[in-house]
């Protein structure tokens, strides 16, 4: 092959969707089949302490985002959803003069973000349901699992 990885596959995903690890396409059947409930319910308790749900693409997309200092908890939790882990991110010390440990991201868009929330949603809390309700995206169907 002279320069492409694969004739078939697209070179890029739409912006913020589809990629996963190393920058890879991961399909979305990943978020369905790879991990346990468990684990799940751990991404779940992760995201609600530590995570944020807002609208991006002016309102049309959902995106899931949890930023934390721990880069082995957000690896674990990055590989539950199929998704990379960005950074390490420096912040300059705040007024006071303390130093801020390096932070790390994950981040979910798109149709990725709505798998996610749908294998999370039994565990998430009634806080976070409102939030993806004040956001307008319904809640998935519980006997779809």
């Amino acid at each position: 092959m002279s320069g492409s990885k694969s004739a078939n596959r697209p070179s890029r995903a739409p912006a913020g969707c589809g990629r996963g690890f190393h920058g890879k396409q991961v399909p979305l059947w990943y978020i369905f089949l790879v991990a346990t409930d468990e684990e799940w319910a751990w991404a779940a308790g992760i995201f609600e302490g530590a995570g944020s749900v807002v609208t991006i693409n002016h309102g049309r997309d959902l995106r899931m985002a949890l930023n934390l200092a721990d880069e082995d908890i957000v690896r674990r939790y990055a590989t539950i959803v199929g998704s990379r882990v960005l950074g390490p991110y420096v912040t300059p010390p705040g007024s006071d003069g303390v130093s801020r440990r390096p932070t790390f991201r994950c981040n979910l868009n798109c149709r990725f973000a709505l798998a996610a929330l749908a294998r999370m949603w039994p565990w998430l809390g009634s806080r976070r349901q409102g939030r993806c309700h004040q956001l307008g995206f319904a809640p998935p169907d519980p006997l779809a699992r």
